[in-house]
């Protein structure tokens, strides 16, 4: 009977989500493979050197430098992926039988944290008592020479063959106060070293700096040291010790006598180069690790240190006691991050079957640990060992193997891996509490520490360090005036003197470029990034510091240096002055005497010189800083949002970098102050001085003019006389000693609504087992039954007065920032704009349209959302059914960061209240942190693009109306002899749905109209006498709380006559009135009667 009809539901939750991919870190092994740069290197002991010849200029880019063999050139290689490979050769100079190559880096050198220049020196043995050094510049910025191509410029000119058996390396560095010095080989067997300097840094005019060292074939390494500075050590071969000598930029002079580092440091003719030493950029120390007898019984690897501060040198434990004659040369690298040593040196068996190996040092050279490696994939006949280029980003061993002519090296750790790639978190620490809290450690504890007596200052990367506590700005003489009187009648001659001038020099004092200051220990995180922050913990925000956290006034108007505890102050934010000295030296010019009037004849002035001194105007040396809120954690807890603290990378997604380039933080220091200002007060990023003229004092002696005639021998005598002088101060940049950090601020939890979803589940736990459907667009319901493969009527959405209705919604983060104890509550207006937006009020209240309700057999507020839509996912998030906050009130949810949870909330159409009818409601949710101690605000969360508001309208004073049911249904079919009756309940998707909408307390009757079933093609009809209405009120369901009570059916009728289905009460207010829907039962008699065929009819629901 009938025809076959087809209904499927299918309903389908979505909630959007997204993985996290996890921080992946890439630290290489201490062991790595050994990589060839060069087959086919000079293989010559001229070939070796103490000084760097790889430079990286991050951690996946670096240059290596060497004399090929095959081309007798200069060249180079580079790679890009951490020296795995090295790209092709780039050659750098003619065939002139070069012998040696040096390197220095711009970032090298104190206070560069930007340069991207290597500077090379080389020399070459061509030409006939002419052999010389050169000089070559490489952009790492573009690659680019300078100069060109092939092209060098020289440097200084050899007077003697210096062949290749003579040996003598060549080294260059970039000073302090950006000036180029190369040591270079002078001579041949009887001569050495000289130190030349360019004036800038493009190094295109070379001068002599007065230094020259007599005595055999040594090896020299140059260093920079503060205040432009420089120190040269070298092997004096024929003394057999090691020595330094200083050269004083600013006298300029060199130490009148060598300072011995070691007076036993032994030669040898075939493994010459033993030796090499390491800059520690953050410190200024200098290391040097070496074979002080190498291939000898006896020999040890020991190490030396120069300390910067004292300008003294130490020798520290050996490295290797008694390594004997299986032992060769060694080489010092430093971490720049945290300033261990490592120690490379050549064991095994001499001259076949050498290992590269290692040592390392926590303390300074103080200890060393036990023996690593080898680092060496295999042995072979090594020479010598390279390790002493000065990088944040790797150690990087090279070797020489002499059988194969091969430069080998390996990426033996990468120092970044540590410190830069696996983000840290950087805090402050009062050292006065002692204790330092569990998983953090100090890096301004000690001498070796990278902040020790250093200000932390903003910038993109973490690492380089720079700047000077003191300064001594250049001071120069302009123009100098004679204030000279003379006229002096002799024999009737009158003489005048004439003007002259002297060799002029000035010099202004050293003053302090500290700012005032406050020490606290600067604290690093072990792990990486934690996930609570312990008490007394010190960190920087840029407003009020939040609810947990005290504000750290101690700290205020200083400026944040660290250090071992949080006592130590000093530095002044007053402007100073530099004492200016002005010194004559020999007459240079002018000076002569000439008779005016009688015979002529001429003089010379008498030698003399003047000095003068005076004062400078003030200067400003404040750097540029941020003005910063300091506060401290009251007990163990969560990050807040806008915490602003320092880092060794970018810290991810839930942080913002503030110390990118033109960002607030930017090469800033950091001062405390009661309020945050990004543009600090009184500083700067240099600061100038002037000086009035000086006018000297008087003659040092005599300044008379000798007169040979007339009379003879007769000396006229010069008014003592004066100079003034105009003096000009360089400009000096505010940049006291500090480590450049990631700074970067912490985001707040940032919660955002997503999917969402009405039921008809006050009442009921788990709301798959109820009515309604998803959305993300508009309509918040689908039909009663679930069935989402129909349009759902508008008037779905309708809601009466006293209906209760459950919310549930899908809440994400976009942060990546969890939260602690947050409550959410719901908030209403009739625009999508929020203008005047309402809180949903408490239970029971009667002031606004929507209130919050209690469900029957649903768990208490802030119950967890034990059963979700869709399998249990997303993550279970809080049943709400009050915004009430505080001890008691307050929510217990954390929420992870970036993680989806789904929240639930039950509310009321309040029915104390009258509204407008037909009034659309548009809900959001608001959050409150730290609701259990109520010691958040509120805010809104934000509403993800791709979803709507939810929405609900209430009930219009107008109408009964009635929502139609599927056009077809299909009964089923009946087999003759089965008995003559079949009764069909209705099933999901037939259901039919009312509503009263008139609000007037009037009683309504739903009636089912009399119907019949003919025949398809005619001849048999199933009368209405045969169907019978049998649904009772116990398939009556009331939608969002409307209620049935009282409402009454009938049941057993035929339908040979309309009947009445239900009937509303018009008694109270809210029995009866609302929204309905039920699913009919009727049977059909008397089958076994009729013809066999297919019967179809109209059943008509009306509501009157």
């Amino acid at each position: 009977i009938g025809r076959l009809m087809t209904v499927v539901l299918t309903v389908v939750m979505v909630f959007g989500g997204f993985q996290f991919a996890p921080l992946r870190f890439n630290v290489l092994p201490a062991q790595a493979t050994q990589i060839t740069i060069n087959g086919d290197l000079f293989n010559l002991t001229g070939q070796y050197g103490p000084s760097p010849s790889v430079v990286w200029v991050s951690d996946t880019t670096g240059y290596a430098f060497y004399i090929d063999d095959t081309t007798d050139t200069p060249a180079y290689k580079k790679t890009t992926n951490s020296g795995a490979s090295w790209g092709g050769e780039v050659e750098l100079g003619t065939d002139q039988d070069w012998m040696d190559i040096a390197v220095w880096y711009d970032q090298w050198t104190p206070g560069d944290t930007s340069g991207t220049y290597i500077y090379m020196v080389a020399h070459e043995t061509a030409g006939t008592n002419d052999d010389d050094v050169y000089f070559k510049r490489l952009d790492t910025a573009s690659d680019t020479l300078s100069p060109t191509g092939t092209t060098w410029t020289k440097i200084g000119d050899n007077t003697v063959d210096m062949v290749y058996a003579s040996g003598g390396s060549p080294s260059i560095i970039k000073s302090t106060d950006n000036k180029l010095y190369a040591l270079w080989f002078w001579g041949d067997a009887t001569a050495s070293y000289k130190v030349y300097s360019a004036a800038d840094v493009g190094g295109s005019s070379w001068s002599d700096t007065g230094f020259s060292m007599a005595g055999g074939i040594d090896h020299g390494q140059i260093f920079p040291l503060s205040g432009g500075d420089v120190m040269i050590v070298v092997h004096d071969t024929s003394a057999t010790d090691l020595v330094s000598m200083v050269y004083d930029a600013s006298a300029p002079t060199w130490d009148g006598s060598w300072t011995t580092i070691d007076s036993s440091f032994a030669y040898h003719t075939t493994y010459d180069v033993a030796w090499g030493g390491a800059l520690n950029k953050n410190t200024g120390d200098i290391y040097v690790v070496g074979n002080n007898d190498p291939a000898t019984s006896g020999g040890d690897i020991e190490t030396y240190w120069y300390d910067e501060s004292g300008r003294s040198w130490s020798t520290n434990t050996n490295v290797y006691t008694d390594i004997g004659t299986a032992g060769l040369g060694g080489a010092v690298a430093i971490d720049q991050q945290n300033g261990d040593l490592y120690a490379f040196y050549l064991r095994g068996t001499v001259a076949s079957s050498m290992s590269v190996y290692y040592k390392k040092s926590t303390t300074g050279g103080s200890t060393w640990g036990s023996e690593q490696g080898p680092v060496s994939s295999s042995a072979g006949n090594y020479i010598y060992v390279r390790a002493g280029s000065v990088t944040p980003y790797k150690i990087f061993a090279t070797w020489y193997d002499s059988a194969n002519a091969d430069m080998l090296g390996v990426n033996f750790t990468d120092t970044s891996a540590l410190d830069i790639a696996e983000v840290r978190m950087m805090l402050f620490w009062d050292g006065t509490l002692i204790t330092m809290p569990a998983g953090w450690s100090s890096v301004s504890n000690d001498a070796t520490d990278i902040f020790y007596q250093k200000f932390p200052r903003g910038n993109s990367a973490y690492g380089p360090w720079g700047g000077a506590d003191t300064h001594t700005p250049t001071a120069t003489p302009g123009t100098i005036t004679d204030n000279l009187s003379l006229s002096i009648s002799q024999s009737g001659t009158t003489v005048a003197g004439d003007q002259h001038t002297h060799s002029w020099s000035a010099t202004a004092s050293s003053k302090s470029l500290l700012p005032s200051y406050r020490e606290l220990q600067v604290v690093q995180y072990d792990s990486g990034m934690p996930s609570t922050l312990p008490q007394n913990i010190i960190a920087m925000f840029d407003a009020t510091v939040p609810t947990g956290w005290t504000r750290y006034s101690a700290q205020d108007n200083t400026f944040v240096r660290g250090g071992p505890d949080g006592e130590t102050t000093g530095g002044s934010n007053t402007a100073h002055d530099h004492d200016i000295t002005l010194t004559g030296g020999t007459v240079t010019s002018g000076g002569a005497v000439g008779g005016t009037t009688g015979p002529p004849f001429t003089g010379a002035a008498a030698a003399h010189n003047h000095t003068g001194s005076g004062t400078s105007t003030t200067g400003n040396h404040v750097p540029i800083h941020v003005e910063v809120i300091m506060g401290k954690k009251d007990s163990t807890g969560a990050i807040p949002a806008n915490l602003v603290a320092m880092f060794t990378a970018d810290p991810g997604s839930a942080w913002t970098v503030s110390s990118g380039s033109s960002q607030t933080f930017n090469r800033r220091y950091l001062e405390a102050q009661s309020s945050y200002t990004a543009d600090g007060s009184g500083g700067a990023s240099s600061h100038s001085h002037t000086v009035s003229d000086i006018t000297t004092g008087g003659a040092s002696s005599s300044a008379g003019f000798d007169m040979p005639a007339p009379p003879p021998g007769v000396t006229i005598a010069v008014d003592d006389h004066t100079h003034s002088a105009p003096v000009t101060i360089a400009d000096t940049d505010n940049l006291p000693t500090y480590v450049d950090t990631v700074i970067a601020k912490s985001k707040p939890y940032k919660p955002g609504s997503k999917n969402w979803r009405w039921f008809d589940a006050e009442d009921v736990a788990d709301p798959n087992t109820t009515n309604g459907g998803e959305t993300t667009t508009g309509d918040a319901l689908s039909d009663e039954d679930n069935d989402s493969t129909s349009t759902p009527p508008s008037s779905t959405r309708i809601v009466y007065p006293g209906n209760a209705i459950k919310l549930r919604v899908v809440v994400g983060e976009a942060n990546g920032v969890g939260a602690t104890d947050v409550k959410y509550k719901l908030q209403f207006d009739t625009s999508t704009s929020f203008t005047g937006a309402t809180d949903v009020e408490a239970q029971g209240g009667n002031t606004v349209a929507w209130r919050y309700y209690n469900g029957a057999n649903v768990t208490d507020d802030d119950a967890i959302v034990n059963v979700r839509l869709t399998n249990n996912s997303p993550t279970a998030g809080r049943h709400n059914e009050d915004s009430g906050t505080g001890a008691g009130s307050g929510s217990t949810f954390d929420p992870a960061a970036s993680t989806n949870y789904e929240h639930e909330f039950t509310i009321q159409r309040n029915p104390g209240v009258i509204v407008a009818p037909g009034t659309t409601y548009y809900f959001r949710l608001q959050y409150m942190e730290n609701s259990a101690a109520a010691g958040g605000s509120w805010a809104t969360v934000s509403k993800d693009s791709n979803n709507s508001y939810p929405a609900l309208t209430t009930s219009a004073a107008t109408d009964l109306e009635m929502a139609t049911a599927p056009a077809d249904v299909y009964l089923g079919a009946y087999t003759k002899g089965g008995g003559g009756t079949l009764s069909y309940p209705f099933e999901a998707g037939e259901e039919f749905v009312f509503w009263d909408k008139r609000g007037n307390q009037t009683s309504y009757t739903v009636s089912v109209g009399s119907m019949s079933m003919p025949k398809s093609g005619g001849g048999d009809t199933i009368p209405g006498t045969d169907i019978t209405w049998k649904s009772t009120t116990t398939v009556l369901n009331g939608s969002f709380a409307s209620s049935k009570t009282d409402m009454t059916g009938q049941t057993g009728a035929t339908l040979d006559a309309d009947r009445n289905a239900y009937t509303g009460p018009g008694s109270t207010y809210i029995n009866g009135k609302g929204g309905f829907y039920f699913l009919p039962t009727i049977d059909l008699a008397d089958l076994e009667s009729r013809t066999v065929g297919d019967y179809s009819g109209t059943l008509t629901i009306t509501i009157i």
